[in-house]
């Protein structure tokens, strides 16, 4: 099979690409009346070559209003514009629509996802086609690189290549994380800042929450946009769920229910199921005024638990779509529930409150089996790292807190230098994100040294606000204030 060579490809290339362009324009089919018509217009017009030419152009060229409308709006479905049918609008305002002597066009877009193309008549005798796309919404220009043609830069082939070469069984065997500030992609799509994040792993997914109301559903197959950026360009959202309505999303979780990823549950202060491959809703749990601000799965992701800003849990059957029961976490008024955290043995909730409040429950009977003072300020962030040993951070304290929820006594404190922004467990190893742009690596069992990494603020230009952990690849997604998603290694 014959090889192309290189410059053969090249204007291989050109061509198909030069077909394409001004492909709107459409000459029109010359019969032999026509021509010598022409021939007898041009020998009585020798004299005047300016309006020869434009006589030449308006009788050989016709507009395709159709095609300059695709061509034109082709890109605007990056931007967050849904197609929208084609919409064809006269204004005979100056003169009768059957009297048309010249084009103006332009195409337009608003952010209610309306398109059209209005065809204004004028009286004046030179034919122009305006091109212009406008959107009302504001699209921040840190994210604009993933939103048009995504094309990987020299330093992101650079780190793909280096993270590749790493040994992954040694990295499986440390109990350390092995972070080298690799930045292998980025993911655009939310306008607001990113709240939460949920790993499939198995299916090679992870989800995001946002403050702009949506989850969506990204690939992990990070090589298909690296290697193969050319056939696979964007980075875009493979499923987005636009069902909440009341705010932020809080959480958003996996639960396998006995397939691969059956069932994605997300919250915004109503819990919200749906199928993670249609974003289709299946059920909403409705916690009437009560707003859930904490949810996670239980009992092996049948079941999930809530706590809502009244200062109860509530349990969901999340198979059955049924509201089990509601306990009390606390036997007096301890403040706003601000996180909620279940031991890996599923029998302890830990609900950590705004006024620095702990308290442990037994998740079969309600039985509240203690409540302590956890902080001086809120408590933010809790993870159980052992079914004994619950991890609390109260930000503002700038300290971490290590309780031994058998014996109820206070194991160890943490010292944090700035105020922790999110925090979570990567085997013995405590992962903090702080308020100074900062990911911190601290060891639990002082094994090792702590560190911590400041991330350029050339790559990432806004705070950090969320994170997430790809445990088996030693990943990290970082989510920031202006909707941007970043996969680190």
């Amino acid at each position: 099979m014959p090889i192309a060579t290189k410059s053969e490809t090249t204007a291989n290339s050109q061509n198909s690409s030069g077909s394409k362009f001004i492909s709107w324009m459409i000459p029109n089919k010359r019969t032999p009346t026509d021509m010598a018509a022409d021939n007898a217009s041009i020998s009585s017009k020798k004299s005047s070559s300016s309006s020869f030419k434009d006589e030449a152009v308006t009788k050989k060229i016709d507009i395709d209003v159709k095609k300059l409308y695709e061509y034109a709006t082709k890109d605007l479905h990056t931007f967050g514009y849904p197609p929208s049918p084609f919409t064809l609008v006269y204004d005979t305002n100056n003169m009768n629509r059957n009297k048309i002597s010249s084009t103006n066009i332009v195409v337009s877009a608003t952010n209610t996802a309306t398109a059209s193309i209005v065809i204004n008549n004028s009286s004046t005798n030179s034919t122009s086609a305006t091109l212009a796309a406008s959107a009302t919404s504001k699209v921040p220009t840190s994210v604009l690189p993933w939103k048009t043609r995504w094309k990987p830069f020299p330093e992101d082939k650079k780190n793909w290549n280096r993270f590749l070469s790493t040994n992954s069984e040694e990295m499986s065997k440390s109990m350390q994380f092995s972070f080298n500030d690799l930045k292998l992609r980025g993911f655009a799509g939310h306008n607001a800042a990113i709240r939460t994040f949920a790993v499939n792993e198995p299916a090679k997914i992870f989800a995001s929450g946002s403050r702009d109301k949506t989850v969506k559903i990204w690939s992990l197959n990070v090589h298909q946009g690296i290697e193969n950026w050319e056939l696979d360009p964007f980075s875009e959202s493979l499923v987005t769920y636009t069902g909440h309505r009341r705010g932020t999303i809080n959480d958003v979780h996996f639960l396998s229910t006995g397939g691969l990823n059956d069932i994605v549950a997300s919250c915004d202060g109503h819990v919200h199921l749906w199928d993670p491959e249609t974003g289709t809703a299946l059920h909403q749990f409705n916690a009437g005024r009560s707003s859930v601000v904490s949810v996670k799965p239980i009992f092996q992701s049948r079941h999930l638990v809530g706590g809502t800003i009244e200062g109860n849990i509530t349990f969901f059957d999340a198979h059955n779509y049924i509201p089990l029961h509601t306990w009390k976490s606390s036997s007096m008024m301890t403040g706003v529930i601000r996180v909620i955290a279940v031991n890996q043995a599923e029998t302890l909730v830990a609900v950590g409150f705004s006024t620095g409040a702990i308290s442990l429950i037994e998740s079969r009977t309600g039985t509240l089996v203690a409540s302590w003072k956890g902080g001086d300020t809120e408590i933010t962030s809790m993870k159980f790292y052992t079914d004994d040993l619950l991890l609390s951070c109260a930000p503002a304290d700038h300290l971490i807190c290590c309780w031994n929820v058998n014996r109820l006594a206070l194991v160890k404190t943490i010292p944090a230098a700035q105020d922790v922004t999110s925090l979570d467990i990567y085997k013995d190893e405590i992962l903090t994100i702080n308020a100074n742009n900062s990911v911190s690596f601290i060891p639990i069992n002082d094994d090792f040294q702590a560190y911590s990494s400041k991330f350029k603020s050339s790559i990432i230009k806004s705070q950090v606000s969320s994170f997430g952990i790809v445990h088996t690849d030693q990943l990290l997604l970082f989510g920031c204030a202006e909707g941007e998603i970043f996969l680190y290694a």
